[in-house]
């Protein structure tokens, strides 16, 4: 009897190339749609031109001073100098073109992962894999605006993706690209210093194992001396003294100082006392159930095949105790040291492909003991959860940021009183956009609960940038306030005109004067 899957094996090059052709082309059409949030104009301007400033100016003094100088800036380097070439100085124009390059290199990892996942599955579990990385709403809309979180996670399948090529060829290009695609890892977030103390493991281990420890010891020196220099050159403060800042970058990176509280099961907690469960049930309610439950199923079958192998056996198996390592290591680092995370998990989602392979694994372990009927069952169980995600998309969007997952919104409810909601303030830019349409008074006043509101009033077209005048948020002659409700709830002194509203919760308010 032949496989429900067969038809995707037979056809397996054009479904890739429908798939990935439809995937960028909505992309590309949606680029305009996502707002700006707490973060983006600090990332280019106190990361980026600081640091271009630096580079082009010798301007010491303002890098060193910065509170952003130990954020990796390689990519907010590159993105100033794509911002200097073109000669963008409309911040409209600017924040396209960096949704537009942060997208391109998503849509580059993609297409990467799926490479990858095909070398260790068949291609129907490689499609489910990258169907599932790209559709789960919080990581298809990051991938825009996300400059650090989202970049991070791009890049990390770069990484992965060349350790695997590292140890599969072990040729002198395999290690030089590994360790460039390393050193831009780690010059964008330090976390990604895990990659290169496994590369350095697993040489060590497969020097001992196999006959030629020689060639291991120079394809290690290689990498390692691409490795450090990509780190340097793509790093600026580090030319001013690599070992000093490397090291006070990782201090910082172990205990980032941030005072502010997030909500959390209905309660306003500081960042520093978030309890040790924060970041589970935020990975667990956020994304989508198949890949909850899924990843469960691939670390029981991880264990299992454990202790059906030998221990050299299991040593050999490099690369799903690579995959194991790379993605448990850093949540149960943030757990035992007790590092500072807030909005969610968005300080890890770079191990979230590693989840959806070990949710692939799983899954395909289950179908290989089960009988056709079942197999059947669960295909169209994943069919089901790819056009759920889909459908979710297409009417939500673009406020994909705010997705909990069914389970979640059923047992939580209401699910706005009890975890943050559109923290960005992402949702600004449409309730702005909703205001110039429905008031043509030439000049609106307006105030806003935070920063993201007015960040998103300066990227605007100029056409409707110049129809804003921003007030204070306290100042109750503005004819509009509006509000993401971060840390507070709806204003007592003024009436609600509108609200978007997602799953039927409220996640951004138009509020005018109070009713006379």
């Amino acid at each position: 009897m032949t496989s429900p899957f067969d038809f995707i094996e037979r056809n397996e090059k054009t479904i890739r190339n429908v798939v990935f052709i439809l995937f960028l082309l909505a992309g590309i059409t949606v680029i305009t749609d996502y707002g700006l949030g707490w973060d983006d104009e600090c990332s280019r301007v106190d990361t980026g031109h600081i640091n271009v400033n630096f580079i082009l100016h010798h301007a010491k003094d303002a890098l060193l001073q910065g509170n952003e100088k130990y954020h990796g800036p390689f990519m907010e380097i590159v993105l100033v100098f794509i911002e200097k070439a073109f000669r963008l100085h409309d911040l409209h124009s600017i924040y396209l073109m960096r949704h537009l390059v942060l997208f391109a290199v998503f849509f580059l990892a993609m297409m990467l992962f799926y490479q990858l996942a095909r070398k260790i599955f068949s291609a129907p579990y490689a499609f489910l894999a990258s169907l599932l990385l790209m559709l789960t709403p919080r990581i298809f809309a990051e991938s825009f605006y996300n400059s650090k979180d989202l970049l991070l996670l791009s890049f990390f399948v770069f990484a992965v993706s060349s350790y695997l090529q590292f140890f599969e060829k072990k040729t002198l290009v395999s290690a030089i690209i590994h360790g460039i695609c390393t050193g831009m890892l780690i010059a964008i977030r330090i976390v990604g210093i895990l990659v290169p103390v496994l590369t350095v493991a697993y040489a060590i281990v497969f020097m001992f194992l196999h006959k030629d420890g020689k060639r291991y010891a120079t394809l290690l020196l290689v990498y390692l001396s691409f490795s450090v220099g990509v780190i340097i050159a793509c790093w600026p403060v580090l030319w001013l003294g690599p070992a000093y800042h490397f090291i006070q970058a990782f201090a910082e990176m172990k205990k980032y100082h941030w005072d502010a509280t997030v909500l959390y099961f209905g309660k306003q907690i500081k960042g520093t006392e978030l309890p040790w469960h924060y970041l589970p049930i935020w990975m667990c309610i956020t994304t989508p159930l198949l890949v909850a439950w899924g990843w469960l199923m691939g670390m029981f079958a991880y264990i299992v095949s454990i202790f059906r192998n030998s221990w050299i056996r299991f040593l050999e198996n490099y690369f799903w105790n690579s995959i194991v390592f790379l993605c448990l290591a850093p949540i149960l680092s943030i757990i035992i040291l007790h590092s500072v995370v807030y909005d969610g998990w968005r300080h890890i989602y770079f191990v979230y492909p590693l989840i959806v392979l070990i949710t692939v694994y799983g899954i395909r372990s289950l179908i290989m003991i089960l009988s056709y009927r079942v197999q059947v069952g669960i295909a169209i169980l994943c069919c089901v959860q790819i056009l759920s995600l889909v459908v979710w998309i297409f009417f939500n969007h673009p406020y994909e940021q705010v997705f909990f997952n069914p389970l979640a919104r059923k047992l939580m409810p209401p699910i706005e009183q009890q975890f943050e909601l559109d923290y960005w303030g992402l949702s600004y830019k449409q309730e702005l956009e909703y205001l110039a349409r429905t008031d043509h008074q030439d000049t609106i006043s307006i105030a806003f609960q935070n920063l993201p509101g007015e960040l998103n009033v300066l990227a605007l077209p100029d056409s409707l940038r110049r129809r804003f005048a921003i007030r204070n948020e306290h100042d109750t002659t503005a004819q509009y306030f509006m509000t993401n409700y971060r840390w507070t709830g709806p204003p007592a002194n003024r009436r609600l005109l509108h609200q978007i509203q997602v799953d039927g919760i409220p996640i951004l308010g138009l509020y005018g004067p109070a009713t006379p």
